[in-house]
């Protein structure tokens, strides 16, 4: 009896050390990374008899919500992703289901949650998914969600960083059938403590890449071991050239500065220079419409020429805009034209060798001042004094000495910072 009772107490000493270091359930999984506090990730230790709402069998460690309707959680053993089992989640009609747990963890550091997931018929708007819930103490401070799927989906990996305030020292790990019907299964759930990136750097500072063909970027970060979520790439000019996951594809001749960036704020560019291909030279210009023909406008106006080059894949970037008179009125590339005194000037476009052209005269005319002006120049002397300022006026002559002796005493009992810079006084 003695014997019998010694080998309970090691026993439930030995289950106690597995399930504080997250072991239980995760054996025979074969999982790459080691579950932070995680209790049975993988489903594999069951109870037979459910309870707690379960339809037999239940997941040990996990418990159940159901808010909407009358869905159905169990542990299959007929679809799992590893081991011998998988969360089930399943609503035939209309209704909202949880399976959650609650972990604590150490506010400020950054986490990883994960899981697998397959899917069967879910019609949900906010589908299958994960939710964390962040909590300090008893409070609830925020919740989180993962990307969702919708529909069938044969099994696909749902990953979401975390990273937690301070203040939090708990979170409820969430595995989701949002309202509505279908089924989900859920296996290999996995929370891990993460790395943030500190350093990301592209190798290249120049690259060339022809049109239509595509080269990829020497990128890296570190730590190596950080989290690589959260890095998104941007062309400062898509219609030069594109990226996608660091490799750049040409579209037409041109520069284009490519941008990596993580979620923390760091980035590094690249400039990529666009060439011909020789497979492919321009397509030619035919024809050039500028309208409208005529355009009148005041001095230090703006108007914009708009330019329709037939075909419509013709070689548009090697027009050239010009203006007879540059006094009258200047163009710019594109078409804009800014109007500097009274004439008129002839904008003209043109293909690169001169061979197809456009013109449009521009009238400019004095401007004449409304209603509008006039109170704004009444506002701005009233403000400024601009031309009622007489420096011989002994009245204007005290009150400028006075101001100014006003503001040296104000310096003089100033804070001055030794790191600041600051102007010398005129004499």
């Amino acid at each position: 009896m003695k014997k019998l009772d010694l080998w309970k107490k090691v026993w439930m000493v030995m289950l106690t050390v597995m399930l504080l270091f997250g072991s239980v359930g995760s054996i025979g999984k074969g999982a790459a990374e080691e579950p932070f506090g995680l209790m049975n990730p993988g489903f594999e230790e069951i109870l037979p008899d459910g309870g707690g709402g379960w339809t037999s069998p239940s997941a040990v460690g996990w418990s159940l919500w159901t808010p909407v309707g009358n869905p159905s959680a169990t542990v299959s053993d007929s679809v799992y992703r590893t081991g011998g089992h998988a969360l089930q989640i399943s609503s035939p009609e209309n209704g909202r289901a949880a399976v959650s747990q609650d972990i604590a963890i150490e506010g400020g550091n950054h986490y990883k949650l994960s899981a697998w997931l397959k899917t069967a018929d879910v019609t949900s708007t906010q589908g299958a998914r994960l939710r964390v819930v962040y909590y300090s103490g008893d409070q609830q401070i925020n919740l989180i969600y993962s990307d969702k799927l919708r529909g069938t989906n044969d099994w696909t990996r749902i990953e979401k960083a975390l990273d937690p305030p301070k203040e939090i020292d708990r979170i409820r790990v969430q595995l989701f059938l949002e309202e509505g019907t279908g089924t989900v299964w859920f296996d290999d759930v996995s929370l891990v403590k993460t790395n943030p990136i500190e350093a990301i750097e592209i190798e290249e500072e120049q690259i060339t890449v022809e049109q239509e063909k595509s080269a990829p970027l020497t990128w890296s970060f570190t730590p190596e071991d950080a989290l690589e979520t959260g890095i998104r790439w941007e062309s400062s000019d898509p219609s030069v050239a594109t990226v996608q996951d660091g490799i750049v594809t040409g579209v037409r001749e041109g520069k284009a500065t490519i941008t990596v960036k993580t979620k923390e704020g760091l980035s590094d560019y690249c400039v990529v220079t666009v060439t011909q291909n020789p497979e492919h030279p321009p397509v030619a210009i035919e024809s050039i419409t500028l309208s409208p023909e005529t355009a009148t406008l005041d001095e230090h106006r703006y108007t914009l020429l708009n330019a329709d080059v037939q075909p419509k894949n013709a070689d548009t970037d090697s027009l050239q805009w010009t203006s007879s008179n540059e006094q009258v009125a200047i163009v710019e590339k594109g078409g804009l034209i800014k109007a500097l005194s009274p004439g008129k000037a002839t904008i003209t476009v043109q293909s690169k060798d001169g061979s197809v052209q456009a013109q449009s005269t521009v009238t400019v005319r004095e401007y004449e001042k409304d209603e509008y002006d006039q109170l704004r120049e009444r506002w701005e002397e009233q403000l400024l004094g601009t031309s009622s300022f007489d420096e011989n006026n002994p009245r204007m002559t005290e009150m400028m000495k006075k101001r100014t002796e006003k503001a040296e005493r104000l310096w003089v009992t100033m804070y001055k910072n030794e790191d600041h810079v600051f102007m010398e006084r005129f004499s």
